[in-house]
Parts: C-alpha cells; sequence; structure tokens
C-alpha cells in the first residue's frame, strides 16, 4: 500500500516547523471531495493509544492517531485533521485516484 503522502515521514512525526513550511491557506477545489472519500471509504488497519496532536498548537486533537486504508492507499487521523483544519492535501497521486473514483470530470488541474 501506499501512504497518501508524498513527504519524507508521516505528517505526526514532523516538527511544528516542518510542518508549518506545508501549511496552505488557500482551500484546493476538490478538498470536500477528498475529505468525503477518506472518511467514508475506508477500513480502519491500525489502532493506537498514542494520541493525535495539532502540530502547531501542539493539543491532542484524537485519542489515538489511528491507520486506514482502502486496499490501495493508507493514511492516518493526523491526515484528516491536518486536510480539514490546515488545508494540506495529500499527494496528486491520491487526489487523481480519489476523482477518478468518484468519476469527476470537471477539468480542474490539480
Amino acid at each position: 500500500m501506499k501512504y497518501i503522502h508524498d513527504f519524507s515521514k508521516p505528517l505526526s512525526e514532523m516538527s511544528k516547523e516542518e510542518f508549518e513550511k506545508i501549511v496552505h491557506y488557500k482551500e484546493h477545489p476538490h478538498r470536500k471531495e477528498i475529505l468525503d472519500y477518506m472518511t467514508s471509504n475506508s477500513n480502519s488497519i491500525g489502532y493506537t493509544t498514542e494520541p493525535a496532536y495539532d502540530r502547531i498548537t501542539g493539543q491532542e486533537v484524537y485519542d489515538g492517531d489511528n491507520c486506514y486504508d482502502d486496499g490501495i492507499f493508507y493514511w492516518y487521523v493526523t491526515d484528516i485533521y491536518s486536510l480539514e483544519r490546515y488545508n494540506i492535501m495529500p499527494s496528486d497521486e491520491f487526489v487523481r485516484y480519489v476523482l477518478d473514483k468518484a468519476g469527476d470530470e470537471s477539468g480542474v488541474k490539480i
């Protein structure tokens, strides 16, 4: 399986400084579709008791940073939260994959 980001390490392992460099202030045109896919088309494949933290504020945001997959890609609770809160989009490959599965014909470039 492939991780949904192209970063050298998972978001949960990034320092505050590393994380701040990838925050987007403009919302991606397909953000909602990606979030819907990540929250409704997944199987839980890993549970953890390690809390998930907001990488900027340091506050705990979830009891556990559980892992999910759809059979091709995998992602964590922190990936969903980071997309919701900071517009940190997954890789172009994952975005194309989700839009292809949804049959998106909008012609909007990633």
